[in-house]
């Protein structure tokens, strides 16, 4: 699978990713579907692509969305013990009970 190599691509993801993670998700499957899709959206906004690549596109976002939301959310667990600053404590003590 070709995954986003540029930087700047993978951030904007996972900076989407941040601001829209709002419950205590344990993982991007257990992100509703409609939040999936708004994070996809405001990426669209961002970056352009040829409709024939969208399923393409979104399968290689929702691919990053997943493994960076895993990695953070292992790191704050198990190194950290604490949450990022992107994660309101709210949504930190929801993935506490888990």
């Amino acid at each position: 699978m070709l995954l986003f190599r540029d930087y700047e691509v993978k951030r904007a993801i996972h900076e989407l990713v941040k601001g829209h993670y709002k419950e205590p998700w344990t993982g991007w499957g257990k992100v509703p579907k409609d939040v999936r899709q708004r994070i996809f959206t405001a990426f669209r906004a961002i970056y352009t692509w040829e409709p024939q690549h969208e399923s393409l596109v979104l399968r290689h976002f929702s691919h990053e969305a997943s493994e960076w939301l895993k990695k953070n959310l292992y790191l704050a667990h198990k190194l950290y013990k604490a949450p990022f600053p992107w994660m309101a404590p709210v949504v930190w003590e929801g993935l506490q009970r888990y």
